[in-house]
């Protein structure tokens, strides 16, 4: 097949939805096909929709010798008119790769109406969508948006296979400050700032805090929870890598014994994974999508969006190391049953022969 591929800036933006985007690339390369990437810089939201009428952004699109069109679908306010235009000049079907819907990033108001106004148009003028889960799937759904559509979930074994129980009985039996883990890009809607309200709720020798991840995402914002940290007294205790290659990131994993990631919204949580993986318990906010892959006190411990359910969990992990143990066999042999990235590949690469079967009926 010929693949194309819209994304924001390059692909190897190795984080949440573009890890996605790039391990199917890698995928798709390996049996055989082409893969040709259309990168649109990347602006703030509200200039996203003027940047992408570039004529001749359009004009290669539609000159492009393809199969099928990929596009990610937070490129959405720069795509959904000019969708419109290309499909009336193009065979190939135009398909979006959903990783969540940008609307729920926002709370209630008018922000949040605009944005899933304008995703639904960008939606309702594609071919097909791939979801990275059913809760994704149903949310398009919910906008009133009916595709052709497949749920592909991620995988989680980029970084190797999973941590030895000898390792994890060890790790848990450290002495020690319980060593947490924040990963992900420093953003609002990843609460990093409950975390550290959290564990400046506890002694100095309770935890420590690893935070990995994008600083520049919203350089305000972790800015804020920086101060945050040093006007809560904990700086000392809290170390912010940014981010750090493959390598450095697996020796991270293998070395902490929590991950701390209270997000108000996740399409899936790839990172979720990958800390399942190493035997890592997980700390989630309760009635979101990463809480569905955590059985309270089985696999992780699942809090409300409240500083003191985070030091309680903390406090307990700290303190009961046989639970801390029992938890890192349980996520890990969790992790175990998941889907691999070639799993992942392979889904979507059957549904793209499947639309280009079709488009030629």
């Amino acid at each position: 097949m010929k693949v194309g591929l819209v994304i924001y800036g390059p692909l190897d933006e190795r984080s949440g939805g573009y890890l996605y985007d790039a391990k199917v690339v890698e995928y798709l390369r390996r049996q055989g096909d082409t893969v040709q990437v259309f990168s649109l810089p990347e602006v703030p939201y509200l200039r996203r929709r003027t940047h992408g009428a570039r004529p001749g952004f359009w004009r290669g699109l539609a000159a492009a010798d393809l199969d099928v069109l990929l596009q990610d679908e937070l490129n959405h306010p720069s795509l959904a008119l000019g969708n419109r235009w290309l499909r009336r000049r193009v065979a190939y079907p135009i398909v979006a790769i959903v990783h969540h819907l940008y609307a729920d990033e926002w709370e209630r108001g008018w922000c949040r109406r605009v944005v899933a106004r304008l995703e639904r148009t960008y939606l309702g003028g594609v071919d097909a969508a791939i979801c990275n889960s059913p809760s994704t799937l149903r949310r398009v759904r919910r906008l009133g948006v009916l595709l052709p559509s497949v749920v592909a979930p991620p995988g989680g074994d980029r970084l190797g296979g999973p941590l030895s129980e000898e390792a994890i009985r060890r790790r848990a039996h450290a002495s020690g400050p319980l060593q947490v883990l924040f990963l992900g890009n420093v953003i609002p809607r990843k609460q990093l700032g409950l975390v550290l309200r959290g564990m400046a709720q506890l002694p100095p020798s309770t935890c420590r805090l690893r935070v990995v991840g994008s600083l520049e995402a919203d350089p305000a914002y972790a800015r804020r929870v920086r101060r945050l940290a040093e006007e809560l007294g904990i700086a000392g205790r809290v170390e912010f890598l940014g981010r750090i290659s493959d390598a450095e990131l697996r020796a991270v994993l293998r070395t902490s014994h929590a991950l701390a990631l209270p997000s108000r919204h996740e399409g899936f949580g790839i990172v979720y994974l990958e800390a399942m993986a190493q035997g890592i318990a997980v700390i989630a906010k309760k009635k979101t999508l990463p809480a569905t892959l955590i059985r309270n006190e089985h696999n992780g411990l699942l809090i409300q969006n409240r500083a003191s359910d985070m030091a309680a969990a903390l406090c307990k992990l700290h303190e009961d190391r046989a639970l801390l143990e029992r938890l890192g066999r349980n996520v890990r042999d969790f992790f175990a049953a998941q889907p691999t990235w070639n799993d992942t590949g392979e889904v979507v690469r059957d549904f793209l022969a499947y639309l280009c079967r079709a488009s030629k009926l």
